[in-house]
């Protein structure tokens, strides 16, 4: 069932560390082995099937084939011992990357491996109704008490809006650390400490060696969190190789490798969610120009300075924080000249090099930075937007 836009919007999700017991992690351990065979088994059938009897793929066949076959089959008795409602989003899962591939939106599905795809989601169904009622989480008949951490305002935001809860995932990371994905339906806000206070209007120019440039003067330095790691990240991948396949030797370098790729990714994160809320909750309007960042990626010489700035997920931050403090977010064309027409005159040059980093007006004489000119033009270009759809000075 396709949810409308109105019913996204009121979905949030928030991420907690779960604290199971030895033996609540051993079941879970199962449960995602399981899912993982239930998945692969769903992949099988339909490549088989597509061979042999040169079939094209059925949801409902192979939903069919899933309750009939895969979960009453004999040899396979510990099938039974784990929720027929959490194994069935396999089959849902399976179905919307076969949709993603014809719609050429994905590649073709592949097999889920078991260092890499260790998840399981519970639907509301498949939830206890005693869930968080004593502040635990309880999930199925044998998930039950399971210690979670959370900050305090989220602590009780959620066991006030425990009946609001739609799903519950389960997830062990590659460095052994539990976590789950509460995502719950509700038209109230999140608790936070700032709320939209400011009155300003800014426009944010992404760049490459600066993170970003903001109209009203401010520079925002690019970290280059991977970049400063590369040399280490080198060396534990180094000794990741060297060691005997299989060997606990091999699993502990494994590990200590993705420790050091998940504090990257959280230095990363917390950078792009720190500057995201700043810029939300000090204006009433932001613009930012609207890059092809799939396009960008294809460039051998830029792609990976690209893949680290993580430009895609710092413009998906600031669609839903505007959503939910009550900021106007205007994306402006990509093809919008924003580095050759001039912010003072408004005069357009016919060419502009990367190497002028200075931007001279040959019409007014106005000198000024090029990022910086930029973002003014953005600004402009996304104030005249949202003017043409009347919600300037809306909050």
């Amino acid at each position: 069932m396709k949810r409308s836009k109105k019913n996204i919007e009121n979905l949030v999700s928030i991420k907690v560390k779960l604290h199971p017991t030895l033996a609540q992690q051993e079941y879970c351990n199962k449960l995602f082995g399981v899912v993982r065979l239930a998945y692969n088994s769903l992949l099988t059938k339909n490549q088989e099937d597509y061979k042999q009897k040169k079939t094209k793929y059925n949801f409902y066949d192979l939903q069919k084939w899933f309750y009939s076959d895969f979960l009453k089959n004999p040899d396979k008795p510990y099938i039974n011992e784990h929720n027929t409602k959490v194994l069935k989003q396999s089959v849902v899962n399976f179905d919307n990357a076969m949709t993603r591939f014809f719609k050429k939106q994905g590649k073709y599905p592949v097999f889920k491996k078991r260092h890499r795809y260790n998840k399981a989601k519970f639907l509301k169904d498949a939830i206890s109704k005693n869930n968080l009622k004593d502040g635990n989480l309880h999930l199925t008949r044998q998930l039950k008490d399971v210690k979670w951490a959370t900050s305090e305002e989220h602590s009780r935001f959620l066991v006030d809006n425990r009946d609001a809860i739609q799903s519950i995932t389960i997830e062990r990371d590659k460095t052994g650390e539990w976590w789950g994905a509460i995502l719950f339906h509700t038209t109230d806000r999140l608790p936070s400490k700032s709320r939209a206070k400011g009155n300003g209007q800014i426009g944010i120019d992404l760049g490459i060696n600066t993170f970003a440039v903001l109209s009203n003067g401010e520079k925002i330095s690019n970290p280059k969190f991977k970049r400063s790691r590369i040399r280490k990240i080198k060396l534990y991948h180094k000794r990741h190789s060297k060691k005997q396949k299989g060997s606990s030797n091999k699993e502990k370098a494994r590990v200590k490798l993705a420790k050091v790729y998940k504090r990257m990714t959280n230095q990363k994160n917390d950078f792009l969610q720190n500057l995201s809320k700043r810029l939300v909750c000090e204006n009433q309007a932001i613009a930012v120009e609207d890059l092809n960042v799939k396009g960008m990626m294809r460039n051998r010489k830029l792609s990976l300075s690209i893949q680290e700035l993580s430009i895609g997920e710092f413009k998906r931050m600031l669609e839903y924080k505007s959503i939910r403090h009550g900021c106007r977010l205007v994306k402006v064309d990509r093809f919008f000249s924003s580095s050759k027409i001039c912010n003072a005159c408004g005069n357009k040059k016919d060419s502009l090099s990367l190497s002028e980093r200075e931007y001279v007006c040959e019409s007014c004489g106005h000198s000024a930075d090029r990022d910086m000119n930029a973002a003014k033009n953005i600004l402009k270009e996304g104030l005249r937007l949202l003017q043409e759809q009347g919600q300037i000075g809306v909050p």
